[in-house]
C-alpha cells in the first residue's frame, strides 16, 4: 500500500471528513508507474477508499490470448479521455495470466500492465472476480474483457462483457458517476462551509472531478449569491488550476439558467482551448435562444481545430435564424478546406441566400472563384435561393451560360431560372439528370447509330 493512500485513510477515519487522496491521480506517482497512466489500486484499498470518498469503484478485468484483450492494455488503459475519465474512479485490475516482469525505475512490473506487480492483478482475479464479485458462471465460460462500476458497498451500478470500441465505455462510466454522486455529496458537507475563493481553491486540488462538479452543482443549485459567486470566481480566475477551473465552468451549464451566460461568455473567449471547449458545451446545456449569439461569435473566432469541431456539432440548423451564427458559419465556410465539408455548409447556408445578402455575398464570391465542379455546382445551387436584383441576374445568367463543363452549367442554368421565379428541382435531382445527359452524349459519340434525329428545319 502507498504511503499517501494510507496517510489518508488514517486521516479520514480521525476527523470524519472527506480525505485529501480521494484524488491519488494528484500525488505523486510511486516508483514504476508513470504519471500519465491510470492509477490502480489493491482490492482493499478500494473498498476502503470507496468508504472514505463515495467514489464508484471500476473493476476492469482482462484474459490473454485473444485481440481484444492484447489490445485493451496498449490502447483504452492509455486513451487519454480514458484515463482523464478514470479519475473519477477508483480502478483495479484483474488477470488470471502471469506475465514477464519487467523493471521501471527500479520496480520490478508486469510487462503487459506495466504499473503493477503481476501478483496483484492475477491475486485480483481469484478474490475479486471468482470470490467476491462472482462474474465467473458456473460453467467457467467466462467473457473478457469485463468492465463493472461498484458502490462502496458492493452494489452492482453497471457493467459490460467485451468492448467493440473504447467510447462503448463512456456511457457506462457517466451511468456509474451519476448513481455514485449521492455518497459523494454526502462526504462533501465540510466544504459547504468554506465562504472564501482562495481557501476553496487550494482544497479543491484534493478532489476527483466527480466530487468537484458534485460540490460546484450544490454550491449553484442553493440559489445563494455568494455560493454561485465562488463558483464564478474559481472559474475565471488563472491562478485556479485548469482542470479545476474547466470543472468549474462545466458546473455552470445548467439547464434554463440564463444568468450563467455572461460569465459563460467570458470563458467562451478564455486564452485555454479547454476552458473554451468546457464553455461552449456549458452553454449548449444551458440551452435557449440567448445562447445563439454567443454560440455564432465564437465560430467566427475560434482557431483550434478540436474546439471548432465540438462547436460545429452543437450547431443546429434553427440556430441559423441568429445572424451572428450566420456570419459565423460564414467565416467557417470560407475557411473550410475539405471539399464535402464545404459543400455541406454551402448547402446549409443555401436557404438563407434569399434574406441575408451577406450570405449570398459570400457563397456567390466562393462560387466565381472555385475550381473544382462539384462545388462550383453545389454554389450555383446555394445562390438560386436567392433573389437578386435585376442587373445582378443578367450578369449571373451570362456567366451561367458560359460555364464549360456540362453538369455545372445545368446546375448554374436552374440557379439562375430558380431566381427568376422559375419552379426548380432538387440539388440531387439535376446533378443525376445532368450526368445522365452527359453520359447519353458520350454513348451517342461512341455509337451514331444512337443519335436522334434533329427536326427538319421549316
Amino acid at each position: 500500500m502507498r504511503l499517501g493512500i494510507r496517510a489518508a485513510l488514517a486521516a479520514a477515519i480521525f476527523i470524519g471528513v472527506l480525505p485529501p487522496p480521494a484524488a491519488r491521480a494528484q500525488e505523486k506517482p510511486a516508483a514504476g508507474e508513470p504519471a500519465g497512466d491510470v492509477k490502480w489500486v489493491t482490492e482493499k484499498e478500494a473498498f476502503d477508499l470507496a468508504k472514505a470518498t463515495g467514489l464508484p469503484i471500476m473493476v476492469c478485468v482482462n484474459m490473454d490470448g485473444e485481440a481484444t484483450n492484447d489490445r485493451v492494455p496498449e490502447t483504452l488503459y492509455r486513451d487519454p479521455e480514458f484515463v482523464r475519465r478514470s479519475r473519477s474512479f477508483i480502478c483495479v485490475m484483474a488477470n488470471r495470466e502471469c506475465h514477464q516482469e519487467i523493471d521501471v525505475n527500479g520496480v520490478k512490473v508486469c510487462s503487459r500492465f506495466k504499473t503493477m506487480p503481476c501478483s496483484r492483478h492475477a491475486d485480483h482475479w481469484r478474490s475479486l472476480v471468482i470470490d467476491r464479485l462472482q462474474l465467473v458462471p458456473a460453467n467457467g465460460n467466462f467473457i473478457s474483457p469485463q468492465h463493472h462500476f461498484y458502490k462502496a458497498d458492493g452494489s452492482h451500478i453497471c457493467g459490460k462483457a467485451y468492448l467493440e470500441s473504447n467510447d462503448v465505455l463512456w456511457p457506462l462510466m457517466d451511468q456509474a458517476t451519476e448513481a455514485a454522486k449521492p455518497d459523494v455529496l454526502q462526504k462533501l458537507q465540510p466544504y459547504l462551509a468554506i465562504k472564501s475563493a482562495a481557501e476553496l481553491r487550494g482544497k479543491l486540488t484534493a478532489l476527483v472531478p466527480i466530487q468537484r462538479e458534485t460540490l460546484f452543482q450544490l454550491l449553484i443549485d442553493k440559489g445563494e449569491g455568494e455560493q454561485t459567486k465562488l463558483v464564478t470566481t474559481l472559474a475565471e480566475s488563472t491562478a485556479t488550476p485548469l482542470d479545476v477551473r474547466r470543472d468549474a465552468v462545466a458546473a455552470l451549464g445548467l439547464p434554463g439558467r440564463e444568468e450563467m451566460l455572461p460569465a459563460l461568455a467570458r470563458a467562451a473567449d478564455d486564452a485555454k482551448p479547454e476552458i473554451r471547449q468546457a464553455a461552449l458545451r456549458a452553454l449548449a446545456r444551458v440551452g435557449g435562444k440567448a445562447t445563439w449569439p454567443i454560440l455564432g461569435d465564437r465560430l467566427g473566432k475560434e482557431s483550434v481545430d478540436a474546439v471548432r469541431a465540438s462547436l460545429m456539432a452543437l450547431i443546429a440548423d434553427p440556430m441559423l435564424e441568429e445572424p451572428k451564427v450566420r456570419a459565423g458559419l460564414i467565416v467557417v465556410f470560407g475557411r473550410e478546406k475539405n471539399l464535402g465539408a464545404k459543400i455541406a455548409l454551402a448547402r446549409r447556408l443555401a436557404p438563407w441566400c434569399e434574406s441575408d445578402a451577406k450570405v449570398f455575398d459570400a457563397l456567390n464570391a466562393e462560387r466565381k472563384k472555385a475550381a473544382q465542379p462539384r462545388l462550383k455546382a453545389a454554389l450555383w445551387w446555394a445562390i438560386g435561393y436567392g433573389k437578386p436584383a435585376e442587373k445582378p441576374l443578367a450578369e449571373l445568367s451570362k456567366e451561367a451560360a458560359a460555364e464549360k463543363q456540362p453538369r455545372v452549367r445545368e446546375m448554374a442554368l436552374r440557379a439562375v431560372g430558380k431566381m427568376s421565379g422559375e419552379p426548380s428541382e432538387g440539388y440531387e435531382e439535376i446533378l443525376t439528370k445532368a450526368e445522365e445527359q452527359e453520359k447519353e452524349k458520350e454513348r451517342e459519340a461512341a455509337d451514331p447509330a444512337r443519335r436522334r434525329p434533329r427536326p427538319k428545319e421549316e
